[in-house]
């Protein structure tokens, strides 16, 4: 501008408008590119993880202890980002493999995330405490951009047979490997839950008559609710109603399945209460 100035005498250059903000923090500022982002939609889950990660580590080193969830979550709020603790607890959990997974962890979403974070609670329940970090040098080796939480479950469990563990008095691997409950805990809390969203409750009891394959929903419906009811990974022998078969095929696609459950977390009530 000065040079300008000097080189042209025009007044329009002589001075310049600026709106001063004073400086407040870091986090502060890296909220509010965060919630700048979020509005626009264009930020990536990895992206999100390290600066709350960043803001967490910048805050407990402005106050020189250990900041639980529950004031993080407070301190977010009154700096205008409101998280839920299961969303910080996903995030920062996130951050934490950026250098145990760094190839695969730009590639992963929170779905992927939650699970590999319920297969590490099984890796140490299984294996105990574990003072080198067995579960993420186990993660270290299989780091790649396709990187298959489906093979870390099969190493787990493999593990699991190895050390001879009594699989059934901890957290259950299910024949395919996967993380499952207890199919006699909140068994009939869950079933209602999920009749009350197909809109099915006389399809609840196991007495009640299948519906005809042509009532196509109720069909569903009442496949899904006795999916759910066996609790042990297997699924009726019934033919696979479309609506179900597209939601068995939406975790091939990763990039389709992040959009849905971006979608469902959005306008679902209770993700304090049901695990997406």
């Amino acid at each position: 501008m000065r040079e300008l100035w000097e080189e042209t005498g025009d007044d329009r250059f002589r001075t310049l408008e600026a709106l001063y903000k004073p400086w407040i923090s870091e986090e502060w500022v890296l909220i509010s590119h965060l919630v700048e982002n979020e509005l626009r939609g264009e930020m990536r889950f990895i992206d999100k993880a390290r600066a709350i990660a960043r803001i967490h580590a910048e805050l407990e080193r402005k106050q020189g202890e250990r900041v639980s969830e529950r004031a993080f979550e407070k301190h977010l709020t009154q700096l205008g980002l409101p998280l839920s603790r299961r969303q910080i607890r996903r995030l920062l959990y996130a951050a934490s493999l950026e250098t145990v997974i760094p190839n695969a962890l730009p590639h992963l979403g929170p779905t992927h995330i939650d699970r590999l974070s319920r297969l590490e609670k099984i890796f140490t329940e299984i294996n105990g405490a574990c003072p080198d970090d067995s579960f993420r040098k186990l993660l270290s080796d299989m780091d790649a951009p396709d990187l298959d939480p489906a093979l870390v479950e099969s190493a787990i469990k493999k593990a699991a047979v190895r050390s001879g563990s009594p699989i059934s008095n901890r957290p259950r691997l299910e024949g395919n490997g996967k993380p499952g409950r207890n199919p006699k805990s909140n068994d009939k809390k869950l079933l209602e839950a999920a009749a009350d969203c197909l809109g099915a409750h006389d399809l609840v009891e196991e007495q009640a008559s299948k519906p005809k394959r042509s009532e196509r929903l109720r069909y569903a419906a009442w496949w899904s609710l006795n999916a759910l009811r066996r609790g042990h990974g297997e699924t009726p022998d019934d033919p696979v109603p479309e609506e179900i078969e597209f939601l068995l095929h939406l975790p091939r696609d990763r990039q389709v399945l992040d959009a849905v459950l971006n979608h469902l977390g959005g306008v679902l009530p209770g993700e304090e209460d049901y695990e997406r």
